[in-house]
């Protein structure tokens, strides 16, 4: 009588093992990936709206004659939450030059907070007579 060895089909416990150790890495580059994406939007959303703020202040520069456009029509905007920790500023500077010609240089401060990081952005433009 002959004996036929039949090999076990299936997976070693050392493969399993291996197995659960590659999807446990390829979930925490998911993860990584994902949390990179998620704080890269939110950090251009915040610039975005700051963009957004800045060009209502040049719009409004904008309508006003020259005359007016003074740092005093401008004043310094801030919002804070209920903690009274910042969430933005705008602050307008505004100066008159008369060389080459009579001009107002207009500089924007924009600051705000991502996280525990303040963060500050300087925009500039200028207004001819």
């Amino acid at each position: 009588m002959k004996y036929v060895y039949v090999k076990a089909r299936g997976f070693t416990f050392i493969e399993a093992i291996v197995s659960l150790l590659v999807l446990a890495i390829l979930t925490i580059g998911l993860f990584t990936s994902l949390s990179f994406v998620s704080g890269s939007a939110q950090r251009a959303k915040k610039e975005t709206e700051g963009n957004m703020r800045v060009v209502k202040i040049i719009e409004l520069i904008n309508q006003y004659p020259y005359k007016m456009v003074v740092t005093n029509y401008f004043p310094v905007e801030y919002v804070t939450d209920n903690s009274g920790t910042l969430i933005y500023a705008l602050t307008t500077t505004i100066s008159e030059v008369s060389s080459p010609t009579l001009h107002k240089n207009i500089w924007i401060d924009h600051t705000w907070r991502e996280g525990d990081v303040q963060k500050h952005k300087r925009y500039y433009y200028v207004k001819p007579e």
